[in-house]
């Protein structure tokens, strides 16, 4: 009687941890990596680094500290863009009429977004978003959806 119960108890013993294998393996599949889709848009175009940092208002180097989308559907198209905050650490150029200092927080739009309805990372012109916590040295210039908003060149 012993011996029987001793082999049960293993054999109940795979039998649950075979069953939680196969619902973590079901629940992982479930997740799926979001596609990609690059869309094409005019922006402006430099024809070297030069004419870039002479025609570009502000120049800054920071990290990204935090992001939104920014997701509009018009007949079932996805349109946006990524609203981030970018901690100034140098400033290396600002020919425009705001004061800019070293740890301010500035708005910057990046040309890219997660379209969550349709699990796709939408890419304008093969923008690619900054990462949280990377440093980047910014060329950016003002954009047009706000005053107090900047937008990134790439």
């Amino acid at each position: 009687m012993k011996k029987k119960t001793l082999l049960i108890i293993p054999g109940i013993l795979i039998v649950f941890m075979a069953s939680i294998f196969f619902y973590m393996k079901i629940e992982a599949s479930k997740i799926q990596t979001p596609k990609d889709s690059f869309a094409e848009a005019k922006t402006d175009g430099f024809k070297d680094l030069n004419e870039l940092a002479e025609k570009t208002p502000v120049i800054v180097k920071g990290k990204k500290i935090n992001e939104e989308q920014v997701v509009d559907y018009i007949g079932g198209i996805a349109s946006g863009y990524t609203r981030t905050e970018f901690k100034i650490s140098e400033i290396i150029k600002n020919e425009t009429s705001k004061e800019l200092n070293n740890n301010d927080i500035i708005t910057v739009i990046e040309s890219a977004f997660y379209d969550a309805k349709n699990n796709t990372n939408v890419h304008v012109n093969g923008y690619q978003l900054m990462n949280i916590d990377d440093e980047y040295l910014l060329y950016i210039v003002n954009a047009k959806i706000k005053v107090d908003h900047f937008s990134a060149i790439r």
